[in-house]
């Protein structure tokens, strides 16, 4: 796909303080104030050391990265706040600048034997037979 985003670049991972591991993800939206990332409260309170049911917004920014460990992280300041226990939900305002957004995506109506692609943020940064985890193309099934 020369030339186009890659469909994974509008999934983040968020960052956790020590040793910059990813401890959940967040999802590009369009505000009417810019660019926000969703997330869950408790993946933020994990991003930053804090307990799961911590009710104020923190005030320290969370690292954010792309959904595939290639590329530069960046910060992000919370902008909306519900604790884990209130509707945990996070928006984050970036501060540094974005992965290209994702390209739109044609609509299929049959989806067997189609080829696709799923991200995640596995823990180990290789397997053992040397692969990055983290991305599976393949062809649906069903």
């Amino acid at each position: 796909m020369a030339g186009t985003a890659a469909p994974h670049t509008g999934i983040l991972r968020i960052l956790g303080a020590a040793a910059q591991r990813p401890v959940g993800v967040g999802f590009l939206v369009a505000t009417t104030d810019g660019p926000a990332i969703l997330t869950c409260a408790h993946v933020v309170c994990a991003a930053l050391g804090l307990p799961r049911d911590h009710a104020e917004a923190p005030t320290d920014p969370v690292t954010v990265g792309p959904a595939l460990p290639d590329g530069p992280t960046l910060t992000a300041t919370i902008g909306f706040w519900q604790s884990y226990e209130t509707g945990d939900m996070a928006a984050l305002w970036p501060t540094g600048e974005l992965p290209p957004a994702p390209r739109r995506r044609r609509a299929v109506d049959e989806f067997w034997d189609r080829r696709c692609a799923a991200t995640a943020s596995p823990r180990a940064t290789t397997t053992a037979s040397g692969r990055r985890p983290g991305c599976w193309t393949g062809r649906a099934a069903g």
